[in-house]
C-alpha cells in the first residue's frame, strides 16, 4: 500500500513519521536486528566466519511486563448510574476489551503509538484498535493528536479509512471510505452499504495512546516513542551476555576423542562393512586419524571444560537490570535464585520507587484515554452524551499487600473504627452504592438462612 496514493484520492495530508525508529524498533520487538545480530568474526589466518547472535527479546518483555501493570484484568471502569453500569460492562465483555486493550498497552509500548476507534457496527458500537503502522496524524494540538487517518485492510485487494477532521465548532466530521487497490498506482474508492460515509459528532470517537515520555529522538516532534527507544545499547548488552552464556555451554561440552584403532566396524549379511558401533548422536564422540596412541599412550582422550555459568549470569543479570531501570521499571525489577534469572514480581513497590512515580505518569496518560473510549461508546449507542462520572481503577496489588491491606481494615471493622459498607468498598473494589446493595443483599440472605428450618427439610 502507498499512502501517497490514498492521501492523493482523499485529498489530505498528514504529519511526517519517523519511520526509520519506529522500524528498529520493531526489530527488536520481534527479537532480531540484522544489523546487530548478524555479524562476521575472525577465525584466523585472514578467514571469517558468519555469525548470528541469540536473543532473549527483552524488548517485548519489558513491553509485556509493562502492558501488565498499566492494564490488566483487575483493572475496571465504573459510572454513576446502575443502568449504565450494566450496560457499560456487557459492552465491554462483547469487544473482548481486557484483552485486546493489554494487547495495545504491549504494542504502543514497544512502538510509540497505539489507537482506538469506536465505531457502529449495525446498532451496537464496536472498536477497532490501531497500531502505529495504521495510525497517520494529521495535526497536532499541544502535542497531542487533534485529527487523525486511520487505515486498516479490509480484504486482500481493499482498505478501510476512517478520517477525524475536527470542524470549527470544536465538532468532529468522519469520513468512512473503502478504497480498492487496483496495482500500486491505481487506486480507486469503492461504494460499499451498511456504513455511514460522513457524518458529524459532538464526541470525540478516537484516543491515541502513547508512552508518557518526551520524544528526544526528533525533539520538539509530538510523535510517541518506545519505551526502550532510550535502551537500544542496553538490550544488546542483554543479548551479548545471552550469547556467551549459551556459547559457553556450547563449546563447554565434553567430547571424546577417538583414534581411529578404537572403532570397531561390523559387517552385513552381504559381507559389507558396516558403520562404527559407537553412537554418536549427541555428537560426543570425535575420530582422529591415524592408529597411533595419543602422547599419554592412550587412543582414546577426553575434554571437559570447567564452566563460567555462574559469572556469566550474573553478568546477565546485571545488564537485563541495567535495561530495566531505563526503561523505567526501577532497580532490580529481575532477581536470580540458583542460577536463574527471573521477574521479581513478588516485591511490594514503594510509593517513592521511581518505579511508581513513572507508572503514575503512564496511567494519567491512559486514564484520559479510556474515559474518552467510555464516552465514544455511549454516544454510538445512544446518540447523546454521557453525563456520569466515570472512575477507572487500575490493579494496585504491586503497590500494597492486598492481604495484608485486608487484615488491618478487618481489625479496624472489628474496632469499630470503620463500616461494613467502607469494609466492602475497600476489599471488594465496589462504588457506595454497590457496598451498600451488597450489604442489604447479605442481611436478606442471612434472615432466609434463619427462616428455614433444615430439620424438617
Amino acid at each position: 500500500m502507498k499512502i501517497e496514493k490514498v492521501l492523493e484520492l482523499l485529498e489530505i495530508s498528514v504529519q511526517d513519521k519517523d519511520e526509520a525508529s519506529i522500524d528498529k524498533w520493531k526489530r527488536y520487538y520481534e527479537g532480531f536486528d540484522k544489523d546487530f545480530h548478524e555479524y562476521t568474526k575472525s577465525i584466523g589466518t585472514g578467514k571469517e566466519k558468519k555469525m548470528k547472535r541469540y536473543s532473549l527479546g527483552m524488548a517485548k518483555i519489558i513491553a509485556e511486563n509493562w502492558a501488565d501493570v498499566i492494564y490488566n484484568p483487575e483493572t475496571s471502569i465504573t459510572v454513576e448510574d446502575e443502568a449504565n453500569q450494566e450496560w457499560l460492562d456487557e459492552t465491554l465483555e462483547r469487544v473482548d476489551f481486557t484483552t485486546n486493550m493489554n494487547n495495545l498497552v504491549e504494542m504502543y509500548m514497544a512502538l510509540g503509538t497505539g489507537g482506538t476507534n469506536v465505531y457502529k457496527d449495525g446498532n451496537k458500537p464496536m472498536i477497532d484498535f490501531l497500531y502505529t503502522n495504521q495510525i497517520f496524524p494529521i495535526s497536532y494540538i499541544n502535542n497531542e493528536v487533534a485529527e487523525v487517518l486511520f487505515i486498516s485492510q479490509y480484504d486482500k485487494n481493499t482498505i478501510y479509512v476512517t478520517v477525524h477532521e475536527l470542524n470549527d465548532n470544536d465538532t468532529y466530521r468522519i469520513r468512512n471510505k473503502f478504497i480498492d487497490i487496483k496495482d500500486e498506482n491505481n487506486y480507486e474508492i469503492k461504494e460499499m452499504e451498511g456504513i455511514e460515509e460522513e457524518f458529524n459528532s459532538p464526541v470525540k470517537l478516537f484516543e491515541i495512546f502513547k508512552p508518557a515520555i518526551s520524544n528526544n529522538i526528533n525533539v520538539g516532534s509530538s510523535e510517541g516513542i518506545s519505551i526502550y527507544a532510550n535502551a537500544i545499547q542496553e538490550l544488546q548488552a542483554v543479548d551479548i551476555s545471552f550469547d556467551s552464556l549459551v556459547t559457553e555451554s556450547e563449546n563447554g561440552k565434553m567430547m571424546i576423542f577417538l583414534k581411529e584403532a578404537m572403532l570397531q566396524f561390523g559387517t552385513d549379511k552381504n559381507g559389507n562393512q558396516t558403520a562404527p558401533t559407537i553412537n554418536n548422536s549427541n555428537g560426543v564422540f570425535y575420530v582422529m586419524e591415524g592408529d597411533s596412541v595419543n602422547d599419554e599412550g592412550t587412543f582414546i582422550k577426553t575434554h571437559s571444560p570447567t564452566l563460567r555459568i555462574e559469572s556469566l549470569i550474573e553478568g546477565l543479570k546485571y545488564n537485563m537490570n541495567l535495561l530495566a531501570r531505563k526503561c523505567g521499571l526501577g532497580d532490580n525489577y529481575f532477581s536470580s535464585n540458583e542460577g536463574s534469572i527471573y521477574t521479581n514480581t513478588a516485591q511490594v513497590v514503594s510509593t517513592n520507587s521511581k518505579f511508581f512515580k513513572t507508572r503514575q505518569k503512564h496511567l494519567a496518560l491512559a486514564k484520559a484515554n479510556l474515559v474518552g473510549i467510555v464516552k465514544a461508546l455511549y454516544y454510538q449507542e445512544f446518540n447523546k452524551e454521557l453525563e456520569d462520572v466515570i472512575t477507572v481503577n487500575f490493579d494496585d496489588s504491586i503497590i500494597h499487600d492486598k492481604a495484608e491491606e485486608k487484615q488491618g481494615l478487618m481489625l479496624e471493622l472489628n474496632q469499630g473504627l470503620i463500616s461494613d459498607v467502607y469494609y466492602y468498598m475497600k476489599t471488594m473494589n465496589l462504588t457506595r452504592t454497590e457496598a451498600l446493595a451488597f450489604k442489604q443483599q447479605m442481611q436478606e440472605d442471612k434472615g432466609l438462612e434463619e427462616e428455614i428450618d433444615f430439620e424438617s427439610e
